[in-house]
């Protein structure tokens, strides 16, 4: 059986260190590597539904993240990899069905702190480590530069 990493990936500076853990943890295990961004749209943010058409911000944000995405993963060759797009109001739980969807064997994630509103809340990392059914690896790598 193949094994399958999903990497989940925001728009934050620590993302490409969260991407290059994910890669190497494929290299090591000769895995597949399903790179995942949700979008969330915070469920108060008044959607522009009054316009004809629906509302254009999250085309453009799930456009935006592609390109990003894409960006980032454009000199990966020597692994097996697939890129997700997914809007969603709960991000930890889109990862989670995301990891059961895919079968993965593991998560990686991208851990960026803790501020008061975190520690009453959680962190979306926290809550996927929290729940997930299978291991979870948080990457903690600051950005370069």
């Amino acid at each position: 059986m193949a094994l399958r990493i999903l990497a989940a990936i925001d728009d934050s500076p620590r993302a490409p260190q969260v991407l290059e853990a994910a890669l190497e943890q494929a290299r090591l295990t000769n895995a597949a590597l399903r790179v995942l961004h949700v979008i969330a749209i915070p469920p108060e943010f008044p959607p522009a539904g009054h316009t004809v058409g629906g509302d254009p911000l999250p085309a453009y944000m799930l456009k935006i993240a592609g390109e990003r995405l894409r960006k980032l993963l454009q000199d990966v060759h020597d692994v097996t990899w697939e890129m997700v797009l997914q809007e969603s109001h709960k991000p930890s739980q889109a990862i989670l069905e995301q990891a059961v969807k895919y079968e993965a064997d593991l998560i990686v994630i991208g851990s960026h702190g803790y501020d008061a509103i975190d520690r009453l809340l959680g962190t979306t990392a926290a809550k996927v480590v929290n729940l997930s059914p299978i291991d979870v690896l948080v990457v903690h790598r600051q950005p370069h530069g």
